[in-house]
């Protein structure tokens, strides 16, 4: 997370945005949209455009990306050659942000050319450092390098201390990545002093935690601590959130080494909030990880399992290898504990495999060390002690104590079985000495630390025991004095009680004429409570009349909207064996589904439109409408072209513009085209998927992603990332074409199944566990299918709401 973070800030720093880009600085986006309804002049539109896009980043990307093209789209009318170049890299920001990295890339390399051109050697700089972070983010750590360095000289030439302090991070954080932490560590000191000279209180801040994270890696995690509690202080200050996040992040893992897992968990959480709250979610995979490695040592497997898995989607969504290849070995970890020794292998060489291919050196010594355990655990003797080995020269190069303390204990207990007691000596002794440097000294330092606040307390309750004494020797001097007076206080206080008795008759008397008079006023109010009362409940009747007759609208909008939908007698005749799974949230759905046969080909959609209840329904409706007049009367077939057609008819029927602040109503469709008699699909998607199930020793499909059981495998073919509505990107949709083959299953469904709430933590369903249902019951007859969908959400849900329309169809050929 650290390495992301300062990354993606890093380019942040390179377009002048200051920390509070990180805040959600309402005022600031209403002044600026304000700004721009008053302004006339485009220079000064491009340029709040962009403001308001980079305010934008963390808190809303949609936004801020519509802000960037609309600013783009003005300084190409108007030939302003430095600010378009300037809108491409604020472009590439947000689409690294939003794990788009070959837009991003694009869009880098289109102001790179231009800055070229104009010769700005400060905006050349800016491309190269920004490509260089994303090449780093994509695991290609030898092009981040050439690009960092490249930069590197530029700002050298000009002097700018600034973008030298930040390629010196960007440099040390590939070294970091690499397990190079003495060069990364030379790189950090160094600009670490640079923004020290510079009062630049944001570098000085990452650079703190960098250091101390390379401290952390080298298993010094008294002095880890101390440098990410200061970087704390200072992002605190300068209310930097994601900054704050990444110092919790690192704090809690120091806890969590040290096994203070009720501290570590708590600043785990508190990150993975503001992760959240941030939209960032390379940040949330890590909390994740760290949160579900807490679970892990707490023996909840399920909670492990769930929490890496749900790490692992986040990063394939974001394409973040580095995350798969963490989230993958942890998953090894959790089999390790559970003694499925087969399971943990597998996992643990898939995270190899991507760790050694973008050169993680510590991950790379950590897949290692536990390969070797996994192999220890199935008495593989030889095998542990190989992968052991590998382990121990990678981490005696990098200088990664805890890696050195795993290979070294099952090294030691590898030779001891072989009866190699010399060996296995040699290596208790490793183990225990750099066991011993991770926790002794942390714990030390620890008890030095409690001694000196005990001393503190002790020296506060002797000054407190001194301050006792002296009062009460004031209280004697005081009781002496009282004495004194005593005598004539007592004459004074007899004569004030006799003129108080005087006093509180009078009162007395005048408050029971007051009593008198309120009651009056009480009876004459409960009066006008009950006239109140009645007009109330006169209202109530007349509100829950209104809201019968709504209720009974909207209940023959739903025969409506049923009329509308394929009947069964329809499905059965043109499906054979299918079955449809449709659980509206409301009384009406904003899900729907289609299907018709036209020209020997059977077309069969499953649609997801903006909102549920009324306002779904509605666009449902619209939906199916210009689906019969595209398909049944147009004889279109082509499912990419259906698409296309429904889109801009959508997008007429809405009267979208495409306009800053405009509604962006549509849906999202899953759509094939089936000859049942030459066993041909055809599929096109809007933003959601295909699921084709076939049996594992049948010819593959290619185009997909696979998840798969013992017996089957489930190919997951994706749309493309469009609605049907206006959108930035509006390129043609892709068609996909298969041959089908006897006994595969095809599944077109809405988001609402995977999202919805509930399980003991009250976490989402997940799609990898809506794979697994339907894995797991492929074979069955469709109409049980649909039965163990409905009773798996039900049980899922556990009381929790229905957050969206649920929609599930599934045919079998």
């Amino acid at each position: 997370m650290v390495y992301k973070f300062f990354l993606l800030l890093s380019i942040i720093i390179f377009n002048t945005v200051t920390p509070s880009t990180f805040a959600q600085n309402q005022k600031k986006i209403d002044s600026l949209e304000f700004l721009l309804k008053e302004s006339s002049e485009d220079s000064v539109k491009i340029n709040l455009h962009i403001q308001l896009s980079e305010t934008l980043f963390y808190t809303d990307t949609k936004l801020a990306e519509i802000n960037a093209n609309l600013a783009l789209n003005l300084s190409k009318l108007n030939n302003y050659s430095y600010k378009t170049a300037t809108c491409y890299i604020t472009l590439g920001i947000i689409k690294e942000i939003q794990g788009n990295y070959s837009e991003a890339l694009d869009y880098l390399d289109k102001s790179l050319k231009i800055e070229k051109t104009l010769g700005n050697k400060k905006g050349i700089s800016r491309c190269l450092n920004n490509m260089g972070i994303l090449y780093e983010t994509q695991g290609d750590y030898s092009k981040a390098l050439e690009h960092y360095e490249r930069s590197l000289i530029i700002d050298t030439e000009l002097n700018d201390k600034h973008g030298i302090a930040i390629c010196l991070i960007n440099i040390g954080g590939t070294y970091d990545c690499l397990g190079e932490y003495s060069k990364a560590l030379e790189q950090y000191e160094r600009s670490l002093k640079i923004s020290t000279e510079l009062n630049d209180n944001l570098g000085v801040a990452i650079n703190l935690n960098n250091i101390g994270e390379i401290n952390r890696l080298r298993g010094n995690y008294v002095k880890a601590l101390e440098y990410y509690e200061k970087s704390l202080k200072i992002n605190e200050e300068l209310n930097d959130r994601s900054g704050i996040s990444v110092c919790l992040n690192n704090i809690g893992t120091v806890h969590q080494h040290l096994a203070n897992n009720t501290i570590a968990i708590k600043y785990y959480k508190k990150s993975l909030k503001i992760d959240a709250e941030l939209g960032d979610h390379s940040g949330q995979a890590i909390s994740l990880n760290n949160i579900g490695e807490i679970e892990l040592s707490q023996k909840d497997y399920e909670g492990a399992l769930e929490s890496f898995t749900q790490a692992i989607l986040i990063s394939q969504e974001i394409e973040d290898l580095s995350g798969i290849a963490r989230s993958a070995s942890l998953l090894g970890s959790v089999y390790l504990e559970k003694k499925e020794f087969s399971n943990a292998i597998k996992q643990l060489e898939k995270a190899l495999k991507l760790h050694l291919e973008i050169e993680e050196d510590a991950f790379i010594a950590n897949d290692y060390a536990k390969i070797g355990q996994a192999y220890f655990d199935l008495e593989k003797y030889e095998k542990a002690i190989s992968y052991s080995f590998k382990a121990i020269n990678i981490s005696k190069k990098i200088g990664s104590k805890e890696n050195t303390r795993l290979a070294s204990k099952v090294l030691s207990q590898s030779f001891e079985q072989q009866q190699k007691f010399k060996e296995a000596y040699k290596y208790l002794l490793l183990f225990k000495e750099t066991h011993d440097s991770i926790f002794t000294i942390a714990s030390k330092e620890q008890l030095t630390n409690l001694e000196t606040r005990f001393d503190l307390e002790r020296k506060e309750k002797q000054i407190e025991l001194q301050q006792t004494q002296l009062d009460k020797q004031d209280v004697k001097i005081q009781k002496q004095q009282i004495r004194s007076i005593a005598l004539i206080g007592g004459f004074i206080a007899i004569s004030v009680i006799i003129v108080l008795i005087i006093i509180g008759y009078m009162r007395i008397r005048k408050a029971n004429e007051v009593i008198t008079y309120q009651k009056e006023e009480i009876i004459e109010s409960n009066e006008e409570l009950n006239q109140t009362n009645e007009e109330l409940r006169t209202t109530m009747e007349t509100i829950n009349k209104q809201k019968q007759e709504i209720t009974d609208s909207i209940h023959y909008a739903k025969y409506i909207q049923n009329a509308i939908l394929p009947r069964k007698e329809k499905r059965d005749k043109l499906l054979s064996k299918h079955f449809v799974y449709f659980k509206p949230k409301n009384i009406v759905s904003g899900d729907f589904y289609w299907t018709t046969e036209i020209e020997e080909r059977t077309i069969v959609a499953a649609a997801d439109c903006t909102g549920h209840g009324v306002p779904g329904a509605f666009m449902s409706m619209l939906g199916v409408s210009f689906l019969n007049e595209i398909v049944n009367k147009e004889y279109i077939t082509h499912p990419g072209v259906i698409l296309r057609r429904l889109r801009k008819d959508i997008i007429n029927a809405l009267q979208q513009k495409g306009e800053f602040g405009e509604q962006r109503d549509g849906m999202d469709i899953a759509l094939c085209s089936i000859d049942f008699k030459n066993m041909d699909l055809q599929f096109s998607g809007a933003n959601n998927p295909l699921y084709i199930i076939r049996d594992k020793n049948k010819t593959p499909i290619d185009h997909s992603i696979i998840t798969e059981n013992d017996n089957n495998v489930l190919y997951e073919i994706k749309g493309d990332r469009m609605p049907i509505a206006i959108n930035e990107k509006m390129d043609r949709f892709k068609m996909y074409e298969f041959k089908l083959l006897k006994g595969d299953c095809l599944y077109l469904f809405s988001d609402g199944y995977q999202d919805q709430f509930g399980g003991l933590r009250g976490k989402k369903f997940m799609s990898s566990n809506f794979k697994d249902l339907l894995l797991a019951n492929c074979n069955k007859p469709m109409n049980n299918q649909s039965k163990i969908i409905d009773d798996t959400i039900n049980n899922w849900q556990n009381g929790y709401e229905q957050v969206d329309d649920i929609l599930v169809i599934g045919i079998k050929i």
